[in-house]
């Protein structure tokens, strides 16, 4: 990520289930109420080695904790989107407008874009892609994951975030510098 922009985060829900499939339980209630101060903080690896049961982060970090919890036998991670709904999440590729070599800059994106090399990244990172013509070069696990491709059902709950008041994006912007500063 750029120092220079501001971080974001889709709002998803991941919970630790037991390994029967259902929610953690009745214990959910009581183990949210007892996370440590830094539970926001925490690296989504901590998911994959057991210790939290609800966090909330990028997509491709969750399915990387999924994989390692799964590989650790530490249980189930489920990525979902609230019922309430959610931001719309999206990557940008994006060429700076100083960039001193945007010749350069417009090859890379158009490798980028390739459906080859689109699915390819998809397929390591597990962040999906918009570029239609790559899906058949992504593992059809990935294709039928409701976590990476969510169903219409659940792209009806999505929205994108409004543009901020000039006000609020320019105190963003200043905490934003100042911590990436730190």
């Amino acid at each position: 990520m750029n120092n220079e922009s501001s971080p974001t985060c889709c709002s998803a829900t991941v919970l630790k289930t037991n390994n029967t499939g259902s929610p953690a339980g009745s214990g959910f209630t009581k183990t949210f109420s007892s996370l440590p101060d830094n539970f926001a903080s925490s690296p989504p690896r901590s998911n994959g080695e057991g210790k939290y049961c609800v966090t909330w982060g990028y997509s491709g970090d969750i399915f990387a904790a999924r994989d390692t919890a799964k590989q650790n036998g530490k249980g189930t991670l489920v990525y979902n989107v609230p019922k309430e709904g959610s931001q719309l999440w999206f990557d940008l590729l994006v060429i700076p407008n100083k960039s001193k070599n945007k010749d350069g800059a417009y090859q890379l994106l158009n490798y980028m874009l390739k459906p080859e090399v689109a699915a390819a990244n998809t397929n390591f990172l597990q962040y999906a892609n918009p570029i239609l013509t790559s899906t058949p070069y992504i593992e059809p696990k990935l294709l039928g994951d409701p976590g990476l491709y969510p169903p219409k059902s659940v792209l009806k709950r999505l929205a994108v975030q409004p543009p901020m008041a000039a006000n609020v994006e320019a105190e963003l912007k200043r905490i934003w510098s100042k911590l990436s500063k730190e």
